[in-house]
């Protein structure tokens, strides 16, 4: 089997011009009719781009026409309510420009990615266990994000009408207040092409980066199961020829470099990615638990509506960076099983100088893997850790609660006006769920 693993997620980006297509090496490249298909798949992706780059500068220019339209109302809180508009649309645009930039770079990668996956499992049965797994994974995931996107996006169209039930589909206009005319319909047909499609190859991207960090996170899962078999059974491993133990030891630290090399490859390629998803992400929960606050309409299906979608999100924010955080704890799983193999075996390793520069080897072993393991970053501002994940999910719920106090002291602090600073509040709600872009 190939061990490249071409996933799900790499056809369907492949499919829509933002990855290259994979050539025969001894083919030298594209040639004749390959030539024509990619050259037709790069137009494809890039006519995606400068579409969704088109609704991403309408809908800065309609969010900031929302907030300027009322003048009543906490501004900063209108600011949340209307904040999906944004990161709905940019979320998918600056994920995918950045892939389709590197779409000369990706070749490389993935011969990169079958190197470490070969050397990683070089055991072939395994090896095709594990790509199987992986595959699984992908397709799995694939269907599970491509249902929730898909399906938020069409229940905000059914929010959308119950809210306003003399909309017509046909000859509204969907750009109101401006005075171009353009209906409904077709924003709505415009938005699933662009923005919605967009958004669903982004998340693949997201997925992709997932599936090839449980590679490194199973990798090191191996190595750290070699060194604690190495550690329970001491007498064994150290009763060996000295020569045999000190290869061992130097095929630790070559999978370790290997481990950290990938995820160095990985922070190379999506760490701007992985910043622009989560923090996105991270504004996109702020904005639909504004609009929790602020929706007024006593239906159960708008509450139930905005109280899926941050949940949607806060699951894209937490389930889909679990194996990232895997990855790290793994790494530093390393350093301390060394250390307890260290222990355990020092007074077998002191009483012979042959042992004496061993038991130093895997000292400096143990002290370099404490020093350096595998962390994935975003943009080298945000580093997913566990602590990290979990602060993020209190500050957002603490943010949940501050939104509601600034509500409540809007209102009570404008005693003869709040009906008119409610109205503010809830149009730009009204305005914003009218063309939510999930």
């Amino acid at each position: 089997m190939d061990p490249n693993p071409a996933f799900l997620q790499t056809r369907v980006l492949k499919l829509f011009g933002f990855f290259p297509l994979s050539f025969d090496r001894k083919s030298g490249g594209p040639h004749g009719s390959r030539c024509v298909l990619q050259s037709f798949l790069t137009c494809l992706g890039a006519c995606l781009l400068l579409g969704n780059c088109a609704c991403c500068c309408l809908q800065f220019v309609w969010t900031v026409a929302i907030l300027l339209i009322e003048n009543g109302g906490n501004f900063l809180l209108k600011l949340f309510v209307v904040l999906p508009l944004l990161t709905d649309s940019a979320r998918p645009f600056l994920v995918l420009f950045i892939v389709f930039t590197q779409r000369r770079r990706l070749q490389t990668f993935y011969r990169k990615v079958a190197d470490f996956v070969t050397t990683a499992f070089p055991d072939l049965i395994v090896r095709r266990r594990l790509l199987r797994r992986w595959r699984l994974y992908s397709v799995c995931l694939f269907v599970v994000t491509q249902t929730l996107q898909q399906g938020t996006f069409f229940w905000s169209q059914q929010v959308v009408f119950s809210i306003s039930p003399s909309m017509n589909f046909t000859t509204d206009n969907a750009l109101s207040p401006f005075q171009t005319k353009l209906t409904v319909w077709k924003m709505s047909l415009i938005w699933f092409l662009f923005p919605i499609t967009n958004s669903i190859l982004s998340q693949q991207v997201m997925v992709l980066v997932m599936v090839l960090s449980l590679a490194l996170s199973e990798s090191l899962r191996s190595l750290n199961s070699t060194i604690k078999a190495a550690k329970e059974d001491c007498l064994v491993v150290f009763g060996k020829n000295w020569n045999d133990f000190t290869e061992e030891l130097t095929g630790w630290k070559k999978r370790n470099w290997d481990a950290l090399a990938f995820c160095e490859l990985l922070n190379d390629h999506f760490s701007m990615i992985l910043f622009i998803i989560y923090g996105l992400n991270f504004a996109t929960i702020l904005g639909y638990a504004a609009n929790i606050v602020v929706n007024l309409r006593p239906a159960w299906d708008s509450y139930l509506f905005y109280g899926l979608a941050c949940l949607e999100y806060s699951l894209f924010n937490t389930v889909l960076f679990i194996p990232l955080v895997r990855v790290y704890e793994e790494s530093l799983e390393v350093s301390s099983n060394m250390q307890q193999l260290i222990n355990s075996s020092e007074e077998y390793l002191q009483d012979t100088k042959q042992g004496r520069v061993l038991l130093n080897s895997m000292v400096r072993f143990e002290s370099a893997s404490r020093h350096r393991v595998c962390l994935f970053s975003g943009a080298k501002l945000l580093y997913f850790s566990r602590g990290f994940i979990i602060g993020t999910c209190t500050l957002a719920l603490s943010l949940f609660v501050v939104a509601k106090e600034m509500l409540d002291s809007e209102l009570r602090g404008n005693s003869n006006a709040g009906s008119h600073v409610i109205n503010s509040i809830y149009q730009a709600s009204v305005i914003a769920k009218s063309n939510s872009t999930l």
